[in-house]
């Protein structure tokens, strides 16, 4: 494979959509935001797969296998998976350790306040879009994490 199909594959994985196509894309994240799937995947199934990783502890390459799973589960849609992987590739642009655990719900936190410190200078519509996909990809953490907390909350009060 060619770099330039590389570089070209990785710039619209990292480049935010278009206004145009956040429409056809926010419906399928949202109802997996909500723990559906536009995919037709479970919720169960979403949350089975969600409740195996801590995301406070969780690596880089752990988060890729996460995503597979929900994937190869039907948990998530293709637009889904496409965000998801998005947010790897932040923590890759970052420089965080493939195999190092950092904690995903304060990495996204960074990232969000990173890019509304930068917004805040700046209203262009490329910013605003910046700071959309900051903001579902902290969403994303965040009920990744909440998922995961309560499937450890069921097994403590399954067991007492």
């Amino acid at each position: 494979m060619a770099v330039s199909s590389i570089s070209s594959s990785l710039a619209s994985i990292i480049t935010p959509s278009s206004p145009a196509d956040t429409s056809t894309a926010a419906p399928a994240t949202q109802s997996a935001l909500d723990g559906g799937s536009a995919a037709g995947g479970s919720s169960a199934a979403f949350r089975q797969v969600v409740s195996q990783f801590d995301m406070h502890d969780i690596s880089p390459r752990e988060f890729s296998s996460l995503v597979q799973q929900l994937s190869s589960a039907g948990a998530i849609s293709a637009s889904d998976q496409q965000e998801l992987n998005q947010m790897r590739v932040q923590m890759d642009l970052s420089g965080a350790p493939p195999d190092e655990p950092l904690d995903l719900v304060k990495f996204f936190q960074k990232q969000a306040q990173g890019v509304s410190d930068v917004a805040a200078n700046n209203s262009s519509s490329e910013t605003s879009d910046y700071t959309n996909t900051s903001q579902r990809q902290l969403e994303w953490a965040q009920k990744f994490a909440t998922i995961q907390s309560s499937s450890s909350q069921e097994g403590v009060n399954t067991v007492v």
